[in-house]
């Protein structure tokens, strides 16, 4: 995971290796998705034209659906034996982990701004970094450790910026 993230700033800093950003950037969410896969959900896909193995297969007991097609039928069953061996584990911890960072930003520099309070509670942790595309942050000198918060929001009448001291 070192791998993609050095190659996401590498792509943030050169234009010309944003392709491969783009191409670390799914390596590093198809690891994370494969990892939180619901394995209790797949199932097996049979074609026969059969009557009397479809009708077998429609009284077995992990019969899950049947679809009539031209001159067969697919059925679809369920799996007889679970293999769970993703660790489902890691990824809600980094799920939880991404919505805790989320919120001590906007506890720690939005919170402080003249951003609409009542509009921000009625979101979501999911939908807070859309809402928050509008909030540009620069980083001063890292010796003052100050962020400067501009807002150009078309809710909020005008810009306006806040400086918050760490």
């Amino acid at each position: 995971m070192e791998a993609v993230s050095s190659a996401r700033r590498v792509g943030d800093e050169d234009k010309s290796r944003a392709m491969i950003e783009e191409m670390m950037k799914l390596v590093g969410n198809s690891a994370f998705g494969r990892s939180g896969m619901d394995m209790s959900k797949h199932k097996q896909v049979k074609y026969e034209s059969n009557e009397d193995k479809i009708k077998s297969r429609i009284e077995h007991f992990t019969f899950h659906g049947l679809e009539e097609l031209n001159d067969s039928c697919e059925i679809t069953m369920k799996k007889r034996r679970l293999n769970n061996k993703n660790p489902i584990h890691l990824s809600i911890a980094i799920y939880q982990l991404a919505k805790l960072r989320m919120l001590e930003f906007y506890y720690d520099c939005i919170d402080f701004t003249s951003i609409d309070p009542i509009s921000s509670i009625k979101k979501w942790t999911r939908s807070l970094p859309t809402s928050l595309s509008a909030v540009i942050i620069h980083f001063r000198s890292a010796s003052n450790l100050s962020y400067v918060i501009t807002s150009n929001s078309t809710s909020t009448i005008g810009s306006h910026e806040t400086i918050i001291r760490k």
